[in-house]
């Protein structure tokens, strides 16, 4: 297949006969608009051994409601005609660092002991950064993701369609970012910019002596937190 169309779905835990207060006030106009979308004309990979040849999918609000053939598309859907591409289901992997661009390492050739043997006291980070270089919420995965064929490949030999991919350095990391594993310039596999937050009580590559234990690790937290 020189071509190959994936539809990655997150289904949300929803009860439609259950309305709640509303908690926070909308800015602008309120979009009650129904996420409503037909894919037709595709070969639709239903299981390993199920493939239904020239099938429509229908999607609401997120979720499938239908999907085969002969389906009758109600009104007011927006149409895609898929020409005989593929729709087919996959994992998504919530930890990686897929693609992810890797900074040279600020550790000297001492190695790790480095941090503790000849420590530097204040972040090296130009700007008005935390003086601990191991937090770094600041940091945009986005702004580094580059497209990896050969990693991307694997990952969909192993049943992978997408990644939620994050820098793995420092115990406050940055923002993740929601990617497609489909062959594609970076611009196009793009499904979230910013997906989620990310934190770890290892501090990485910092070369600063604190934090040196777990309990280290947690004061810092709480310290940038407040």
């Amino acid at each position: 297949m020189n071509r190959i169309f994936s539809i990655i779905l997150i289904s949300f835990l929803s009860f439609e006969n259950l309305f709640a207060q509303e908690t926070f006030p909308i800015n602008g106009v309120e979009d009650n608009r129904e996420n409503y979308y037909a894919f037709f004309n595709a070969n639709i990979v239903v299981d390993y051994n199920t493939t239904v040849q020239n099938g429509t999918l229908i999607i609401k609000n997120g979720k499938i409601i239908s999907v085969g053939k002969d389906i009758n598309v109600p009104n007011g859907v927006r149409k895609f005609d898929l020409n005989g591409n593929y729709i087919y289901p996959s994992f998504i992997d919530l930890y990686s660092d897929y693609g992810i661009v890797k900074n040279k390492s600020n550790r000297s050739s001492e190695g790790w002991m480095s941090s503790y043997t000849n420590p530097q006291m204040l972040s090296n980070k130009d700007g008005p950064f935390s003086w601990n270089e191991s937090i770094r919420p600041e940091y945009n995965s986005v702004e580094n993701i580059k497209f990896d064929q050969k990693k991307s490949n694997i990952l969909r030999k192993e049943g992978f369609g997408s990644v939620v991919s994050h820098n793995m350095d420092g115990i406050m990391r940055g923002t993740g970012t929601f990617i497609s594993l489909a062959n594609d310039v970076e611009q196009n596999i793009i499904f979230s910019e910013k997906a989620s937050n990310h934190f770890s009580f290892m501090k990485g590559s910092s070369r600063q002596r604190y934090p040196s234990s777990l309990m280290g690790a947690v004061a810092l937290m709480k310290q940038s937190f407040f």
